[in-house]
């Protein structure tokens, strides 16, 4: 139920994502000009982790929230952490690797924050991109649930995202010669 421009000089009551898309891109577009020295993707974890949790939104979005524009420019040198991938609910064989690729940042800027993560209190290695991408594998060796946590830490303060899925003891394939 937004009001807004229509082809031709009108107005119309609109939703969806072709109303959401310019609050989100005016929403980047300020953080830009308040942080010269975020990136892309520190802008999208900074929006992302700003959002006013919505328990009706609870499983229904990705940040269960809605879009907080004043929480974002005003984040007082506060870290953000946003983790890509896995998914929440993911599945992952035993053996296979389990891509982990988390966005961290301080106020929307790549540098300035220490990035940790974890697999079942495991310890992963993670690689820095440079523009706020973190990315690192983990092999599960046993069936069960896994508990994915990434921090970002700075200034005393610490932000935290934690993905919960399940190794699954299956079959996997392979191409090989066969021999008699």
């Amino acid at each position: 139920n937004i009001y807004s421009t229509t082809p031709g000089g009108g107005y119309d009551w609109w939703d969806g994502t072709s109303m959401a898309t310019p609050h989100v891109a005016g929403s980047a577009a300020l953080v830009k000009s308040l942080f010269p020295g975020a990136s892309a993707l520190g802008i999208k974890a900074l929006l992302l982790r700003s959002v006013d949790p919505v328990t009706a939104f609870a499983n229904r979005t990705a940040t269960e929230g809605r879009l907080n524009v004043a929480r974002a420019v005003n984040c007082n040198s506060a870290p953000k952490v946003w983790v890509e991938n896995p998914d929440p609910g993911f599945k992952v064989s035993i053996g296979d690797p389990l891509t982990i690729s988390a966005i961290a940042t301080m106020c929307a800027n790549p540098s300035g924050a220490t990035v940790t993560a974890n697999v079942n209190g495991t310890a992963v290695t993670l690689t820095n991109r440079g523009d706020g991408l973190y990315t690192g594998t983990h092999r599960p060796q046993a069936a069960g649930s896994l508990t994915v946590t990434v921090s970002a830490s700075a200034n005393g303060l610490t932000d935290t995202r934690t993905i919960t899925g399940t190794a699954l003891a299956n079959y996997r394939v392979y191409d090989d010669a066969y021999g008699w």
